[in-house]
C-alpha cells in the first residue's frame, strides 16, 4: 500500500493521482476511515473476490475494532473491478449500493477508457456515503479484543510459564534493588506507580492504548494474555513485560536445550551417536518451527520436525550426510553484490495501515 492509491500499472497521470489521493487522505484525517484504490494488471487466475479479500486483510484497511475500510480493486487486463467493504461500513455501503456504484460510475467510464474520471466519480460517491456512517471520533476507538475464550491448551501452559517467570524475574530485580538502596530505587518506582494511577492506568474497564500489530499475535495468543497486556497492565508495564518475556523465553529455551543435550550424554557413550543425535535435534527443531509457522499447525510442525530430525540423525550416523569443508570453496568464485543492492530496494510506503483489516466479505464485483 502506498498512499490512498496504489497504481502498479501507471494508469493515472500525476495530476489525476494527486487530485484523487488528496480526497482520500482528507477523508481519513477527518473521519479515520480508510479508502484504498489498488490498480493492478491482472489477478493471475485468482477470482477478483478472493484477491480483494486477501489484499484487504493483508493491508488491514480501516481502524482496529472499527473496521471502517473500503478497497476498490481494478484489474485492468482482466477488465474486472471489485469494491470490498469492511465490517464497520456494511450498514451504509451495502452490496446493492456497491453494485450500483460499479454499474453507474465505473463501467460506463471504463468502457470509454476514461479511467481517471471513473475512479474519481467512484471515490466521490463512496466518500459521501462513508460520511453518513456514525463512526467513532479519530483517536477514540473503543477497547475491543476479537479473540474469544477457548479451553486451556498447550499455548496457555507455555504462556503462563513464560509470563509467570518474567513477573518473578522483574519483581525479584525490583525487590533486590530496593533492598540494596531503598531511596534510589524506591522513589522512581513510587513515582511511576503514582503517575500510572493519575493517568488512568489502573482503570481496568478500558484498554491501555496498546494493540498487537501482527496477525498471529491477535489470532493465536489466548484471550487472557491479550487482556493482560492490553487492558490490565498499564502501557509502560506491558512494554517492560514484553521485553522480560523475550529474555525469559531465551533463558527457558537455553535451559531446555541444555537438558536435552546433557541428559542423553550420561547414557550414550558413542561419540558418533551423540553428534548424530545432536545434529538431528538441532535440524529437526528449526525445521519443525519453520513447517509449523508456514502451515500454521503445531501438530504438522512437530511431525515434520521429528521426521526431518530422524532423517538427519540417520544420515550423519551412517555417513550418508558428511560435514562439508567450506574453507576451499569460499576462496573460489566469490564476488561482491553490494554494488547492486541500491537498485533492488523498493520505495517505502507513505501510508500506514489502519490496523483493522477485517473484511466482511461484502461488496460487489463487475466487468466493463
Amino acid at each position: 500500500m502506498q498512499d490512498g492509491i496504489t497504481d502498479t500499472v501507471g494508469l493515472l497521470s500525476p495530476n489525476d493521482f494527486q487530485s484523487i489521493n488528496s480526497k482520500i487522505m482528507a477523508l481519513e484525517q477527518s473521519t479515520g476511515a480508510q479508502l484504498s484504490i489498488l490498480i493492478i494488471n491482472s489477478t493471475e487466475g485468482i477470482s477478483i473476490e478472493q484477491y480483494a479479500y486477501e489484499v484487504f486483510n493483508a493491508w488491514r484497511i480501516g481502524r482496529l475494532t472499527v473496521d471502517d475500510g473500503v478497497l476498490v480493486l481494478v484489474a485492468l487486463q482482466d477488465r474486472a473491478v471489485r469494491i470490498e467493504v469492511g465490517y464497520g461500513l456494511e450498514g451504509q455501503i451495502t452490496d446493492y449500493f456497491a453494485r450500483h456504484v460499479i454499474n453507474d460510475y465505473i463501467v460506463p467510464f471504463f468502457r470509454a477508457e476514461q479511467y481517471a474520471q471513473g475512479i474519481d466519480k467512484t471515490v466521490d460517491v463512496l466518500i459521501a456515503k462513508i460520511k453518513q456512517e456514525p463512526l467513532p471520533a479519530v483517536g477514540k476507538t473503543p477497547f475491543y479484543i476479537a479473540k474469544q475464550a477457548e479451553p486451556i491448551g498447550v499455548i496457555d501452559i507455555i504462556a503462563a510459564a513464560v509470563i509467570g517467570s518474567a513477573l518473578l524475574l522483574f519483581f525479584w530485580g525490583v525487590i533486590s534493588a530496593v533492598k540494596s538502596s531503598p531511596i534510589k530505587a524506591g522513589l522512581p518506582v513510587l513515582l511511576i506507580v503514582l503517575l500510572t494511577g493519575y493517568f488512568g492506568g489502573f482503570d481496568l474497564s478500558t484498554g491501555n492504548g496498546m494493540n498487537f500489530g501482527e496477525d498471529f499475535l491477535r489470532e493465536d495468543l489466548p484471550r487472557w494474555v491479550q487482556m493482560l497486556f492490553l487492558q490490565i497492565f498499564p502501557s509502560w508495564f506491558s512494554v517492560v513485560m514484553i521485553f522480560m518475556c523475550f529474555i525469559t523465553s531465551i533463558m527457558i529455551t537455553i535451559g531446555f536445550l541444555f537438558i536435552i543435550c546433557y541428559v542423553p550424554s550420561k547414557f550414550i557413550k558413542s561419540a558418533k551417536l551423540k553428534s548424530s543425535l545432536l545434529s538431528g535435534f538441532i535440524f529437526g527443531l528449526f525445521s519443525g518451527v519453520f513447517i509449523g509457522s508456514i502451515l500454521r499447525s503445531g501438530i504438522l510442525g512437530l511431525f515434520g520436525g521429528l521426521i526431518f530430525g530422524l532423517l538427519i540423525t540417520v544420515g550423519f550416523y551412517f555417513g550418508i550426510i558428511k560435514p562439508g569443508n567450506s574453507s576451499h570453496s569460499s576462496s573460489r568464485g566469490s564476488y561482491s553484490r553490494s554494488s547492486h543492492s541500491s537498485s533492488s530496494s523498493s520505495s517505502s510506503s507513505s501510508r500506514s495501515s489502519g490496523g483493522g483489516g477485517r473484511s466482511g466479505g461484502g461488496g460487489a464485483s463487475g466487468r466493463w
